[in-house]
């Protein structure tokens, strides 16, 4: 999964609960955090930890691949709906979505 896929999940939190249901995520942890692996692009996978595995940190590395930290997945809920509104008017594509979201995480978050 990356970012454009995720982006569908982030439409609300029904939505989000099926992101937890088909990847298994913990649901009794305290948080979960999405982290882009290799890079923080686009085209990066996105892979789900635990707080209790990662501590929130911003970059850590398993086996060598770095994990660069994105948002917590139900605060995703949340930027996703303040850019609500700018992608009806503008009519993006799940694509252009996530782009718009990167953009944020990297220059405003």
């Amino acid at each position: 999964m990356n970012l454009a896929d995720l982006v569908k999940y982030l439409r609300s939190e029904a939505c989000l609960q099926k992101l937890y249901q088909e990847k298994n995520l913990d649901d009794e942890s305290e948080a979960i955090f999405a982290y882009a692996k290799g890079e923080l692009s686009i085209q990066s996978e996105v892979c789900f930890f635990p707080i209790e595995d990662v501590d929130d940190d911003l970059v850590f590395e398993i086996e060598g691949t770095k994990y660069y930290h994105l948002f917590e997945i139900g605060h995703g809920v949340e930027i996703y709906s303040y850019f609500e509104d700018e992608f009806e008017k503008g009519n993006y594509s799940e694509l252009g979505k996530a782009k718009r979201l990167l953009q944020y995480l990297v220059n405003d978050a």
